[in-house]
């Protein structure tokens, strides 16, 4: 997005049963990119995300199109913001 900030929409999966979190965020990144709106995904978990990196990561629709960046809170969950990269 040109000109400021992306647009951020935040989910928290730490409710979800684990082997249905991935495939939602991973449905809620695609249906972002046909709106075109929000630019950016944070996640809110209870551990790192080392899976969903390296997922985005060898998935071909994902492959490269993605900033990826986390951080853990005081309180020990962690967030981490999937953005959309320029094209």
């Amino acid at each position: 997005m040109k000109g400021g900030r992306p647009k951020v929409l935040t989910l928290d999966v730490r409710p979800l049963i684990p082997s249905y979190r991935h495939p939602l965020i991973f449905a809620i990144l695609e249906k972002l990119g046909e709106m075109g709106a929000p630019q950016a995904l944070q996640v809110v978990s209870e551990h790192e995300p080392v899976g969903m990196r390296m997922e985005l990561g060898m998935r071909e629709e994902t492959k490269g199109r993605y900033n990826f960046s986390c951080e853990q809170r005081e309180d020990g969950a962690w967030l981490y913001r999937l953005e959309r990269k320029e094209d």
